[in-house]
């Protein structure tokens, strides 16, 4: 049994006009109180960002630096993303995303 935390994301168009990524509630007050102010988001092609996280909305913020119009990395609005939280090798917070269909 997979018990690793994860969560899935619908991407609208309103998560490249906000700069945020608002995370699930029910995954958010589970979790929320281990994540650091700054997190590293992996997608699957490699790229790799570090973005802020503010524990009192819930967001990660500055996301905006990886949504180059055509969308970010691959990723289209209405999109389902599904994002898995770990470790990294030097102790921090990464999160891995992966495309749905």
């Amino acid at each position: 049994m997979d018990i690793t935390p994860k969560f899935v994301k619908f991407i609208g168009e309103s998560d490249s006009e906000d700069n945020e990524l608002r995370i699930p509630s029910l995954f958010w007050s589970k979790v929320s109180n281990l994540f650091p102010t700054v997190v590293q988001l992996f997608f699957p092609n490699g790229f790799s960002v570090w973005v802020g996280y503010d524990n009192n909305d819930d967001v990660f913020k500055g996301v905006g630096k990886f949504y180059p119009k055509p969308w970010w990395n691959g990723f289209n609005p209405g999109d389902m993303l599904d994002l898995n939280w770990g470790w990294s090798a030097g102790g921090f917070e990464e999160f891995h995303m992966s495309l749905l269909f």
